[in-house]
């Protein structure tokens, strides 16, 4: 499908490319350890090759949508601190998967 997300294979409906995402986790973070794994997490999904989704807000490709990315890092932060997992759950107002949870 032409647009889908490479993770989930769903259409991307918010096409906001990982590196826009990651500057708004780097604000959030602001200098905390843990966002160095989120951002080498950012480097990995830079990897997968996009499927004609742009980001709305810089222009690049887009291979990846909002939700996985956002399950990707609360998955990896709830490994390192569950407070901030949650903290960074209700921020940003996540519905997550059961898999997840």
């Amino acid at each position: 499908m032409k647009g889908a997300c490479q993770l989930c294979m769903e259409a991307i409906t918010n096409p906001i490319c990982v590196n826009c995402l990651d500057r708004q986790l780097k604000t959030w973070f602001m200098g905390n350890k843990d966002y160095f794994a989120v951002s080498e997490l950012r480097r990995d999904m830079e990897l997968f090759e996009s499927d004609g989704a742009n980001c709305i807000i810089c222009g690049k490709e887009n291979a990846v949508c909002t939700y996985c990315f956002s399950d990707e890092v609360f998955t990896l932060l709830r490994e390192r601190d569950k407070k901030i997992s949650e903290d960074f759950r209700n921020v940003f107002k996540l519905r997550l998967v059961e898999k997840s949870l």
